[in-house]
């Protein structure tokens, strides 16, 4: 952040509240002030929520409650403490009164769901009464009924348009690209049924996904974590080890040695060839 943040980040790393308040009642502004630092947090709330949520800040729920009665921005927050898997912030936010629609499309269930903090998405479905309302959501928590609902004859509607990750819409993506994610993420979360049914509707196993920050295919993840049975999963349904990622030129056997994934490496080269025969 820009250097005029650093005494209150300073404060906060060290647990000092009584020093955090006093610099922000000696310089209110710095509440919604924004820092034109692109590599750190935006404003101080972001700072507590995304510090404090990983344990950085102790009590973080302090700081977080006197920067909302202080008049703080609360925008995207619910969705920055979901990213850091945080329930005790995303329950502060909640009970000063922000939306569980924070950030639509891309809620705080989405982000949950994304960075793999199943327990806070369900958490705010099945006890804060949020709604799943994407098809991403919808494939992480393997609701086959709700992603019915996104498809009319076979087809994906294209209301689904544009397509969010936790950095924001993709403007020009298609609905290709959408049944993509959404193919990836079910598979990251292991949610096999899901993944059948994104398949059977036009999911491309073999497509680099966008709509994740790895920009890979489902195959290269899957190695990446040496993942055997999801593997053979996409062997067995047409996946290919021949495409390279955009970032590394590298196919899926060269993301398996990279990894130290050896034995799995070995296992793909060997139906590699036996595909060929």
């Amino acid at each position: 952040m820009d250097p005029r943040f650093e005494p209150l980040k300073n404060a906060a790393y060290s647990g000092d509240f009584e020093l955090f308040k006093k610099l922000l009642e000696d310089q209110p502004a710095l509440v919604n002030s924004s820092s034109a630092d692109p590599g750190d947090s935006p404003n101080v709330i972001q700072l507590v929520v995304d510090e404090g949520g990983l344990g950085k800040i102790p009590e973080p729920n302090k700081y977080l409650e006197f920067l909302i009665e202080k008049g703080s921005t609360t925008e995207r927050q619910l969705v920055a403490a979901a990213s850091v898997g945080s329930r005790e912030l995303i329950d502060v936010l909640l009970d000063a009164g922000v939306p569980l629609t924070d950030g639509a499309p891309w809620t705080a269930v989405e982000e949950s769901l994304y960075w793999g903090h199943t327990e806070i998405a369900d958490y705010l479905v099945n006890y804060r009464g949020a709604e799943v309302r994407t098809l991403c959501a919808s494939a992480m928590m393997e609701d086959l009924e709700k992603l019915e609902t996104f498809f009319v004859e076979g087809k994906l509607v294209a209301s689904v348009l544009p397509m969010y990750f936790p950095w924001g819409p993709f403007e020009e993506s298609t609905t290709q690209d959408v049944i993509d994610q959404a193919f990836y993420l079910a598979l990251r979360s292991e949610k096999y049924k899901a993944a059948a049914f994104l398949y059977e509707r036009g999911a491309d196993m073999n497509a680099i996904v966008i709509g994740h920050h790895e920009q890979c295919t489902v195959l290269h993840q899957a190695v990446n974590r040496g993942d055997r049975e999801m593997s053979d999963w996409l062997l067995d349904r047409g996946a290919t080890n021949g495409v390279k990622d955009p970032r590394f030129g590298a196919d899926a056997i060269g993301w398996a040695k990279h990894a130290g994934h050896n034995d799995l490496a070995a296992h793909l080269e060997l139906r590699s060839k036996n595909s060929q025969r």
